[in-house]
Order: C-alpha cells, then structure tokens, then sequence
C-alpha cells in the first residue's frame, strides 16, 4: 500500500470521479485508475461500485474511508511538525527612535513573520546615538534613527513617510545565520 494509492482514494471519493481526481491529483486518469487497481488487489476488496452514472463507495470503501482521512491527515501534520521543527529559528533585535510611529513597522513585521515562520522580532526604543552604538557593537540586528545629514558614517539614508530616516544594519544580520 502506497500513499499515493491513498491520496487518489481519498480524491475520487471527494469529487466523485476519477477523471476529476486525475486533474486535482495532476496526473493521468489511467495512472489513478492503476493506483486504485492495485489497492484494491492488495486489499482483496472493491473500494468503489462504478456505472454510468459515476462511482460510489463500495461498502468496504465506506468502512475504510475514514480511515484513509485520518492517515493522510496525520501525514500532513508530521510534514507540518517537520517543517517547523527544520525551520530557523532567529530573533531580530530591532531599535528604533523614541516616540517613532510604528504602525507601518509593526505590520511589515507581520508580513516578514509570516513568511519566515521562524523569525521573531525584539523591539526597542532609544535614542539615535544609542542606536548607532548599538548597531556599531552589534549588541542589536537592526536599527532605524532619525537623520539630520550631520552623521560621518556612510549609511544609506531615505525619506519614509516624510521624515529623513538611516537604516543601520550589521553586516552579520542573515535570519538563516544563527539561532537565540
């Protein structure tokens, strides 16, 4: 008995056909009906009654149906814990100004977050020349200041929604890098 075996069950009994589970599964309909054939000669029974009119589940297949949910839904979630378990774990330490309106921050984060599950963000506030500091003795990943032009270090500065900001970062901030 293979997975995919019980993936195309699973398939046919939810659209009702094996050419509809073909094109869900992304495969040929004789490879589904193969798949079937060989199931159902391992198990010794018919897992569907076919006619004209589409196919149904045999009473075996009633029976062991639920069942089948349950294997393929416990495989999911093994893939689930895999995937979080072998994902990265980082904490990016993040300073801002005092004061700073961070709701645009807030939900950038969001995004990042959700497309890098494993990252997580430590929010602080201080003052510019701390966050400069700061940055410069790597204590903390990243560091948005305000900017009034004076600074001597070559920081790539930009407007963010009118106000001149300096976007301080360690050379060493890579999310894959090292875990906290």
């Amino acid at each position: 008995m293979e997975i995919c075996q019980l993936e195309s069950f699973a398939s046919i009994v939810s659209t009702g056909s094996f050419s509809a589970a073909s094109r869900t599964l992304h495969l040929s309909q004789p490879s589904v009906s193969n798949q079937i054939k060989k199931l159902e000669l391992e198990l010794g029974h018919e897992l569907f009654t076919r006619s004209r009119l589409g196919v149904e589940l045999s009473e075996f297949g009633s029976l062991i149906h639920p069942l089948v949910r349950e294997l393929l839904r416990t495989r999911d979630e093994i893939h689930s814990i895999a995937d979080a378990v072998g994902a990265p774990s980082r904490t990016i330490s993040l300073w801002t100004t005092q004061g700073c309106e961070l709701s645009w921050l807030t939900s950038a984060m969001g995004l990042f977050q959700q497309a890098n599950p494993g990252i997580k963000f430590h929010l602080l506030e201080g003052g510019s020349r701390e966050i400069i500091n700061s940055v410069l003795n790597e204590s903390i990943d990243l560091g948005i200041a305000g900017h009034t032009g004076r600074w001597k270090h070559p920081w790539s500065t930009s407007w963010f929604m009118r106000i001149p900001c300096a976007y301080i970062s360690t050379a060493t901030i890579s999310p894959a890098s090292q875990s906290h």
